[in-house]
């Protein structure tokens, strides 16, 4: 059945169903049959029964044998008593006839028509009513039964092939009317499936329910075409759009070289930029330092009152000098993203002061009041980048002292909530300056903008102090913003955060430079006036000096003797102070001693501090040179010194 053809399949189930139906409806009527022939033998024995009972009485009561034989003999003249059997009151066998040959005389189990395979038998009182004498027992056997059926199953092949004929006739009919709409469709639909085509539609002139199939197969066929079109159209667009699309990636892949191109050229220039001014700046130091180093000296001994005012004047441009070179690297830190935020513990009073004090001189050169005032509510000890903060406040003052003729300037301090366990301060730089205009209030934190930028300006200065600033104050979690009036002057505000640090700040080294005891000190110089400057200084701190011109020499040098000491410049030349440094290390590594190496170089640029670091030494100063800062941080390392070496003697 899985594998013929539905023109078969419907011929076998339309005949096989007319087969089954016409012996199922046989079989019904057969046993319809059977039941009714049962029902009629019972009723038809019953009244024989009842009436031979009556007949039977006084044969029983006389004890009449041949009267009872002969009454019971006339029971099978029409043939439906097959056997019959008297009985007396006590159950025994009074008279008897056996048509079925069966000379047996059953006893009698009680009234009733019980029916089995042999026929039936029926049990009746004699008389049917009053005083009981005997009993009557009938027996009518399957023959009549068994003729009518034979009867019956003669006429039933011609009912078979009566219904077999139905059964084709209607087969046939489905052919035409079932079986040969779905096989168009099938054809068709192989037809379509096997050449693609979608023009074929299918025709069946009916209304039924192959007519809605065939409809919908249409409707099916008619959208799949539209869908074919539209698909078509779709694949034309797709090409165009391929083509233009790989003529944009032609051309963004030309864009994109050339950006490759552009972007190399702009790191080239960001690199030759930096080299530039890794550069200048070491160049530039490497004199400056000269010149500061041994200007303080000088002033540092009994000079005429114009030789001093010299003296001071030549210092304070070289200072202006150097103010301007690191002006130009803290900008170029900035926009690498290489300045780094410090977080150390401070006085944030401290801090205040200082700044202020700083350009206190400044202030009252032009008669101007320089006022400060910090929240009482700000705990003194704080934890950030004091440096940092100091020189946001340096330029904020700076340019509040240079744009106020008259009036006073003040530096307030305020308490904001901060985040987590911290606390935000508001810092503020008022003037009674002329004011700012308000198109020039955002200009003036872009690099090398001043509100005033034209030949005939009253003030000088390059425009990097705000621009500085913004950064610094970005990078420290902050934000700075002016307020300004014209006419009334100028209030500039910024913001940065702090964590609380311990009341008791560690003392500053500067306090206990003149405890510092003289030193055996190695310095690391190339260049013949740092190799002076260097010596004066450390000479006149009763230290005593040894000079290297390389990092060859250097290594000669601690290899015959041992230093407090090592001031090591970076750049040398045969070996330089890294190379210098990493094979001292290396050397210690075997002997377990440890030399103090404080980087002294003209390398000031984002990162030169950390490389420093990270090639062993301990630590780092930047040319131009400060008495005070040498001789804190030789202290320091002096300390540091004698604490490792109490603690290796205690263990």
């Amino acid at each position: 059945m899985n594998h013929g053809s539905i023109r078969w399949k419907t011929t076998a189930l339309i005949v096989g169903g007319g087969t089954v139906s016409v012996l199922l409806t046989c079989a019904a009527l057969a046993g319809f049959e059977a039941k009714r022939f049962w029902q009629r033998t019972a009723a038809d024995v019953g009244i024989v029964g009842s009436l031979a009972s009556y007949q039977a009485a006084p044969a029983v009561a006389s004890r009449d044998r041949n009267a009872a034989s002969q009454m019971l003999a006339s029971l099978r003249a029409d043939g439906l008593i097959q056997d019959a059997v008297l009985y007396d009151a006590q159950g025994a066998c009074f008279a008897a006839f056996h048509g079925s040959g069966s000379g047996a005389c059953p006893p009698p189990a009680g009234t009733g028509s019980p029916r089995d395979a042999s026929g039936m038998t029926l049990l009746l009182p004699v008389p049917p009513v009053g005083a009981r004498v005997g009993t009557l027992l009938l027996m009518a056997g399957p023959s009549p039964f068994i003729e009518a059926m034979h009867e019956y199953w003669k006429l039933l092949p011609w009912i078979l092939g009566l219904g077999l004929g139905v059964a084709g006739i209607t087969a046939a009919l489905a052919q035409s009317k079932v079986s040969a709409p779905i096989l168009a469709v099938a054809n068709i639909a192989h037809r379509i499936a096997q050449s693609h085509g979608f023009d074929e539609r299918i025709a069946v002139p009916a209304t039924d329910e192959l007519a809605v199939l065939a409809a919908s197969l249409n409707t099916m066929l008619d959208e799949i075409a539209q869908r074919d079109a539209e698909r078509a159209e779709y694949r034309r667009q797709l090409e165009q759009q391929v083509v233009e699309r790989n003529r944009v990636n032609a051309e963004l892949v030309l864009a994109i070289d050339k950006a490759e191109v552009a972007i190399d050229k702009a790191e080239e220039a960001s690199r030759l930029k930096g080299e530039f001014l890794a550069n200048m700046s070491h160049e530039l130091r490497t004199p400056m330092n000269g010149i500061l180093g041994f200007t303080q000296l000088c002033l540092g001994t009994g000079l005429t009152e114009d030789q001093r005012d010299y003296l001071d004047t030549v210092e304070r441009s070289a200072e202006g000098l150097m103010q301007l070179l690191n002006d130009i690297l803290d900008v170029s830190k900035i926009e690498a993203g290489k300045m780094e935020v410090e977080r150390e513990p401070f006085s944030i009073r401290t801090c205040v002061e200082r700044s202020t004090r700083t350009m206190l001189a400044s202030a009252q050169q032009k008669g101007l009041e320089l006022t400060w005032e910090v929240d009482p509510r700000i705990p003194d000890a704080l934890v950030g980048d004091e440096n940092r903060i100091r020189q946001v406040l340096l330029n904020l003052i700076g340019n509040a002292l240079k744009f106020t003729d008259r009036g006073s300037v003040s530096v307030a301090v305020e308490m904001q909530p901060g985040p987590d366990s911290g606390l935000m301060t508001h810092f503020s730089v008022r003037d009674t300056g002329p004011g700012i205009p308000e198109d020039k209030r955002k200009i003036i934190f872009e690099p090398f903008r001043q509100a005033d930028g034209s030949t005939t300006r009253r003030f000088g200065g390059t425009g990097l102090g705000l621009a500085i600033s913004t950064g610094l104050v970005d990078i420290m979690g902050g934000r700075i913003w002016v307020e300004s009036e014209v006419g009334r002057g100028s209030a500039f505000h910024f913001t940065a955060p702090f964590t609380l640090g311990q009341q008791e700040l560690p003392q500053r080294a500067q306090s206990a430079a003149a405890e510092c005891a003289p030193l055996s000190i190695l310095v690391a110089e190339d260049n013949v006036v740092s190799q002076r400057l260097v010596t004066a200084l450390l000479k006149e701190r009763g230290h005593s000096v040894t000079l290297a011109g390389n990092g060859c020499a250097v290594l000669d040098q601690v290899e015959q003797r041992d230093f407090d000491l090592i001031l090591m410049d970076i750049q040398m030349p045969e070996m330089d102070g890294l190379q210098a440094t990493a094979e001292i290390r290396y050397r210690e590594g075997q002997s377990g001693k440890h030399v103090p190496i404080v980087a002294m170089t003209a390398h000031a640029m984002a990162g030169d501090r950390e490389r420093c670091l990270d090639a062993g030494m301990d630590g780092y100063i930047a040319k131009p040179i400060h008495p005070g800062e040498l001789m804190a941080l030789i202290t320091g390392m002096s300390a540091q010194k004698i604490a490792v070496t109490s603690v290796q003697g205690a263990a």
